[in-house]
């Protein structure tokens, strides 16, 4: 990666502190939102040659805040920026118009570059939920709907809690390697 870029994107300090100060592992559920939400300002203000870039979009989606990612990444048509918008629908649970997005991207390529990044975090032999070694955006897409309104739902016989509660939280870790994947196409599509 050239010198200028690998600066503009992780030299800054003030967005590598703040992506290590965030306190929740899970790029969806910071504990102390309204601080996460000031931090990123301030180390986006900092660094200016990040704002409106996927990297900032990236960085909204690892505190939740889609609405700032989805006015960077809405104009996107294949490529990374789709895969983002997919992400972004999925989070807000707007299922139809993330595989709409998935299907945007056009890129086999990104989805098992992404596949191989998930990979080297996980178990020898992991399965993704849906019982394969292939990383599936939409299926991982359908995961998220099946699972969360029965995690919501505590009078549900489909899932016991303590089951629901396990596979949502492998769903969130599936969601940081993920985001860990994209931020890693990010960095190096900039090369």
């Amino acid at each position: 990666m050239a010198l200028e870029t690998r600066f503009l994107i992780m030299k800054n300090e003030a967005k590598k502190g703040w992506l290590q100060r965030l306190a929740s592992p899970y790029p969806m559920n910071p504990e102390n939102r309204e601080g996460c939400i000031r931090g990123l300002q301030q180390a986006i203000h900092d660094d200016g040659g990040s704002q409106g870039t996927l990297f900032e979009a990236l960085m909204w989606i690892r505190i939740g805040q889609i609405d700032p990612a989805h006015g960077i990444v809405e104009s996107a048509t294949r490529g990374i920026e789709a895969y983002i918008h997919g992400v972004i629908h999925r989070m807000e649970g707007d299922y139809w118009n993330a595989k709409y997005w998935f299907r945007q991207v056009q890129s086999p390529q990104l989805v098992e570059s992404l596949n191989r990044h998930i990979l080297r975090g996980a178990p020898k032999g992991y399965l993704y939920p849906w019982r394969t070694a292939v990383f599936d955006p939409n299926a991982f897409v359908d995961a998220c709907q099946s699972t969360v309104p029965k995690i919501a739902d505590s009078t549900s016989s489909v899932v016991s809690a303590d089951g629901g509660r396990q596979i949502f939280e492998t769903l969130q870790w599936l969601a940081l390697a993920e985001w860990e994947g994209m931020l890693a196409q990010v960095e190096f599509d900039l090369v």
